[in-house]
């Protein structure tokens, strides 16, 4: 094995309250830490004992895993029982979504099964470019586009984006269906894992803001 496979990365933490007057800089001073580690899985133990000034502790860094299909395991969620049955998965509530944009047509956006508009609602669909309110119904309850400083800044609109709510990128249309996608079977990444994915409450209503364009990108 060669010295750079040998080679792990630590995360020091120090008292920054604490001067390190006997050290000439805070690299020497790490420097020092590591070099006082026989054995960094201690967790620095030994450093401490040696009452090191400012020293804290020592972790060795890690790599986390993005698990994104299986967003319900996170919190416990469970079909049969618990909170995420007591909630009828997402029934009459609303979520607003900040961010980009949307695209209507997508399947996460279908009103199959979606109880009516919640009668307290107030908003509404906007008229847009490539954007028209029929593109609106029981599960997408609003969107909108704020881009009036855009256009007073005398920032034309890019040509690749909308002057409404729809979207140039697909970003918060695969958020917005991790929040409240109604089941769709058959779903697959290039034919693997093949099953049938949803949102975490997908009987929930969207309401989509626009408040980032191309331009804000750019």
């Amino acid at each position: 094995m060669s010295e750079l496979e040998e080679r792990d990365t630590y995360i020091i933490h120090r008292d920054h309250s604490q001067e390190l007057a006997t050290f000439a800089s805070p690299e020497s001073w790490h420097r020092f830490i590591l070099q006082s580690m026989p054995n960094p899985e201690d967790n620095g133990s030994t450093v401490r004992d040696r009452e090191v000034p400012a020293y804290l502790s020592t972790y060795k860094d890690s790599f986390g895993k993005l698990h994104t299909t299986r967003t319900t395991e996170f919190p416990s969620l469970k079909r049969s029982s618990g909170i995420w049955q007591a909630s009828s998965y997402g029934k009459v509530v609303i979520i607003g979504l900040i961010n980009t944009r949307v695209w209507p047509e997508n399947e996460s956006f279908n009103d199959r099964g979606i109880q009516p508009t919640p009668k307290r609602w107030k908003g509404n669909c906007e008229n847009g470019t490539a954007f028209s309110l029929p593109a609106c119904n029981k599960k997408l309850i609003r969107a909108r586009v704020f881009n009036k400083r855009i256009i007073a800044a005398g920032r034309p609109i890019a040509n690749y984006d909308y002057d409404s709510a729809r979207a140039f990128k697909g970003h918060r249309t695969h958020t917005s269906f991790t929040i409240a996608g109604p089941p769709m079977p058959g779903v697959s990444h290039f034919g693997y894992a093949r099953g049938i994915a949803q949102g975490v409450a997908p009987a929930a209503h969207v309401a989509m803001y626009k408040v980032v364009s191309a331009v804000d990108l750019v």
